[in-house]
């Protein structure tokens, strides 16, 4: 059987064809244009009105879109980074000793069923430097009073809360059936009875009978704050951002005003 001689690429019939086919078709120009410079063989150029204008690019405004998508691709990384880093903490931090984290549970119960904690008097509930001065008088170590932020209210402090064996700087807060403790207790063989001693900036996370309890140690007094809520509806997470304020107004210069923190300074 004869071979039947198939048309070429060159062949003007087929060209013509497929002119007039993509005159028809919805093609990107872009795509179009580079199609028919190859059946042509003549670079064809896509309609000027059609090209985006070399200025568009500079436009102040897409400055300011990439400079804001910018803004947010750090801003979530940083948060991203941020949760990661609160949870290796959590993660990673030791654990009171038994007896002292149970002893802090048993007091924090006790004073957070109490209609008023307003032992301490003669201080105003918002003068927290006022209050630690007194607390640390009457105690003889360094103690901490401070607000535990939005929503929780003050319900009052006490030289006189004993933490086992050991008497304790402690303040009460509730809010929306909540009840949240800060502590401060010397560090000494009533207090801290098990194994070594703690060590300066030693930093602990608990869950004693469904309380949270974060820890740290500074000037040899151990700070606590425990807190409870109903069917263990507190975790740690929540009061780790309290501790953490507390602890950095503790131990930098001076108050944190936008946390509305009064340290007393030494």
């Amino acid at each position: 059987m004869p071979e039947r001689n198939s048309p070429t690429f060159d062949d003007p019939d087929l060209k013509a064809a497929l002119r007039r086919a993509l005159v028809e078709e919805k093609a990107p120009v872009a795509l179009r244009a580079r199609v028919q410079e190859m059946i042509a063989g003549e670079p064809v150029q896509a309609p000027a009105n059609l090209r985006p204008s070399k200025t568009f690019w500079r436009h102040p405004f897409l400055n300011l879109a990439a400079a804001a998508i910018i803004l947010v691709c750090v801003g979530l990384a940083a948060w991203h980074f941020e949760a990661r880093h609160n949870d290796a903490q959590l993660a990673t931090a030791a654990a009171l000793p038994e007896a002292f984290a149970h002893d802090l549970v048993v007091r924090h119960d006790y004073c957070a069923a109490q209609p008023d904690h307003h032992v301490l008097k003669g201080v105003a509930d918002d003068d927290f430097r006022l209050m630690t001065q007194k607390l640390r008088e009457q105690l003889g170590f360094p103690v901490l009073a401070a607000a535990a932020g939005d929503g929780w209210h003050f319900c009052g402090a006490s030289a006189f809360c004993m933490v086992g064996q050991a008497r304790s700087a402690h303040l009460v807060f509730k809010q929306n059936g909540q009840s949240l403790s800060i502590f401060s207790v010397a560090v000494s063989s009533e207090s801290w009875p098990d194994g070594r001693p703690p060590a300066e900036g030693e930093h602990f996370a608990n869950t004693q009978a469904g309380h949270p309890i974060v820890s740290w140690i500074h000037d040899g007094t151990v700070y606590s704050v425990v807190g409870a809520g109903p069917n263990d509806s507190l975790k740690l997470e929540d009061i780790t951002p309290i501790a953490d304020h507390i602890r950095v107004a503790l131990s930098g210069p001076g108050p944190i005003e936008a946390d509305r923190i009064s340290v007393a300074l030494r």
